[in-house]
């Protein structure tokens, strides 16, 4: 299985709010709001923890199942992916 590696556009900032966070890309002006769960996996998201290790992290802070959370955290960054909010680094075996 290979490992993914993201890491967030350097042109997307975001600012802490209670219960999440605002995220504007500054290419093209665009807001997002994420929970603070979605934050969370933003912050770990460095380009050198992989999906598995920040599901694993993400799954001990919650204590839910690990392949649940590694579903989640997949879907996640498909969907900032789609949205250039984050990019794909590299894909290690």
């Amino acid at each position: 299985m290979e490992e993914q590696i993201y890491q967030v556009n350097p042109n997307v900032i975001f600012e802490e709010l209670q219960g999440g966070a605002l995220l504007l890309d500054t290419d093209d002006f665009r807001l997002a709001e994420l929970s603070s769960t979605a934050l969370i996996i933003l912050k770990k998201t460095d380009g050198l923890s992989s999906v598995t290790k920040i599901a694993r992290d993400i799954a001990i802070e919650y204590g839910i199942d690990e392949s649940s959370a590694f579903q989640d955290v997949r879907t996640f960054y498909e969907q900032l992916s789609d949205k250039k909010i984050v990019r794909l680094l590299s894909q290690e075996p």
